[in-house]
């Protein structure tokens, strides 16, 4: 396997990292840098689009530094090209984020690189997340893929509507005594929502304000100001974006954004049962499982999902499971719920049901989104169950999911 390195704004931190990864990758070979594959004399479009034949994967280090101009300017760049040709003959391109790093914004990038953004990126800040990076890459096969389909029994069609919940989930409900009422179909919108969810997940520090402001106003249906002077030029931007792509959706009736030197954002929320759904915490359950999903497939390990599985349970009492997941060849059982608020009546059901059905406390996961690391960590303490933030679902490994 041959893997082509590009790093910016410098690769200073990306030589230590390409040793590190060769130490544990000999069957790899890595180039930093795709100036090293143009032939002398070649000119570089011509010499990459050869040289890229023998590539089987392109990794884009990003760590906190502003991204280097000359790299995004200059059209003949030789890691611009590469990047480019790799994004247009549907290589696999991996970003890959250090301590501090970020994706780049639609804005910073030439329209050739903007694919870029749809891919998932690894995160290799701690030692664990670097461990689980070079197993994506030890178990890889052909290539990496983003949006492969979930793992399913030869005969199923894939994008057809389920009666019921994947075998392994289906026969673990089973067990438990837990008869299936529904579960979540594939809806014409999901592509879409699912897309504004991961937008949101990924970005939520910067538009935690207007997301916050756009809840509160769900009750309501009145317009609010949100006055952006003095923030940070990410949460103007991020938060001008959404509101953009929300009201072309008509999930805002009302949007306005007036600039310096006002820097006003005003907008009003649709009431349609849809606007609802989503922002009452609609977007956070499809964003965990897009996220963890994407996380199971980049590292080849086989999974089953079902959301919003309706169910009776054994006393005759009704119940939703937000997300239920089977995990590796042994089918693993795991279960997330996700609240964007209020989660005080619900934390001790979670428990004592997950105890009735057999379920330790590594395999349910309560994810909240504006709860403070500490807090989780006392809540988990007291009920035995797994309790996170944003933050620390974006941080779960794989070897923490399947321990």
């Amino acid at each position: 396997m041959h893997a082509l390195v590009v790093a910016h704004p410098d690769v200073t931190y990306a030589k230590e990292f390409v040793k590190a990864l060769q130490r544990q990758l000999p069957e790899y070979t890595f180039t930093l840098g795709a100036a090293a594959l143009v032939p002398f004399g070649s000119a570089v479009q011509a010499g990459l689009r050869q040289a890229l034949t023998g590539i089987d994967l392109v990794l884009v280090l990003f760590s906190g530094k502003p991204l280097n101009g000359a790299w995004l300017s200059q059209p003949n760049e030789p890691d611009r090209v590469a990047l480019a040709l790799a994004l247009e003959q549907g290589k696999p391109v991996q970003p890959v984020l250090f301590s501090d790093g970020r994706l780049p914004d639609p804005s910073e990038l030439p329209s050739e690189l903007e694919a870029l953004l749809e891919r998932h990126p690894s995160c290799v800040s701690s030692q664990a997340q670097f461990m689980d990076f070079v197993q994506v890459l030890r178990t890889l096969k052909d290539r990496l893929v983003r949006a492969a389909p979930t793992v399913a029994a030869p005969d199923q069609d894939a994008a057809a509507p389920r009666s019921a919940p994947p075998a392994r989930i289906h026969q673990f409900l089973a067990d438990a005594g837990i008869a299936v009422r529904s579960i979540g179909e594939p809806e014409a919108h999901d592509e879409v929502l699912d897309r504004l969810a991961m937008y949101m997940g990924t970005r939520y520090p910067f538009i935690r304000q207007v997301y916050q402001h756009i809840k509160r106003s769900l009750s309501s249906g009145k317009t609010f100001t949100l006055n952006l002077a003095g923030k940070d030029d990410n949460c103007i931007s991020h938060s001008t974006q959404l509101c953009t792509e929300l009201r072309k959706l008509a999930l805002l009736e009302y949007y306005e954004y007036r600039g310096a030197p006002q820097y006003r954002l005003m907008a009003r929320p649709s009431r349609t049962p849809l606007a609802h759904s989503f922002f009452s915490g609609g977007w956070l359950e499809r964003f965990t499982r897009q996220h963890l999903s994407e996380l199971f497939r980049t590292a080849n390990v086989p999974f089953e999902v079902a959301h919003n599985v309706q169910v009776t349970l054994p006393q005759g009492r009704n119940f939703e499971f937000d997300l239920l997941f089977s995990v590796g060849e042994s089918g693993r059982i795991l279960w997330f719920e996700t609240k964007t608020a209020n989660y005080q009546d619900r934390i001790n059901k979670y428990a004592m049901l997950a105890h009735s059905v057999s379920l330790n406390a590594r395999q349910i996961y309560l994810v909240l989104l504006d709860t403070p690391e500490d807090i989780c960590t006392q809540l988990q303490c007291v009920y035995k169950i797994n309790v996170l933030n944003l933050e620390g679902l974006q941080a779960l490994t794989l070897s923490q999911l399947l321990e």
